[in-house]
């Protein structure tokens, strides 16, 4: 996946770089996720912390307020349902670091939603995952899956 910038270029939508990075993370394509997430971050700010539409910023705008804390969260655990023949939902898988960031090589997190119920605990550094916890109060079944 490549995103040509181009010189005076107007009108480019925060929205349209949030899906643009979900995609790389769902691709496994860290450098992709990187280059939205700062792009976003240099350009569709206002000095305020309050978000833009367009890049400058120019015109307010709410998207990317959910929408970067999203990508964040994708790129570090993701979690998909597993199916059998027809369509039952048979286990989780949870993927760990699919599309980290370098910015974000070393971290830790604790209380993450994920879908089906789980939440999750994880530290990592240098990009590999140190310890983790699944908790599983709904005592379905999952896999760690990379």
């Amino acid at each position: 996946m490549k995103r040509e910038l181009k010189k005076n270029e107007q009108g480019t939508m925060a929205f349209g770089l949030v899906q643009m990075g979900m995609a790389a993370t769902h691709l496994r394509d860290p450098e992709m996720v990187e280059t939205m997430l700062q792009s976003m971050a240099k350009n569709n700010y206002y000095a305020t912390f309050a978000s833009s539409h367009d890049y400058g910023p120019s015109l307010f705008n709410a998207d990317i307020s959910g929408g970067v804390p999203a990508l964040i969260l994708e790129s570090i655990a993701q979690c998909s349902p597993a199916t059998d023949a027809e369509g039952r939902i048979t286990a989780y898988d949870i993927r760990l670091l699919p599309a980290l960031p370098e910015s974000m090589a070393s971290g830790e997190l604790k209380g993450m939603r994920l879908r089906g119920g789980f939440i999750l605990d994880l530290s990592w550094r240098q990009g590999k995952v140190l310890a983790y916890n699944v908790h599983n109060f709904l005592d379905k079944p999952y896999r760690i899956v990379s």
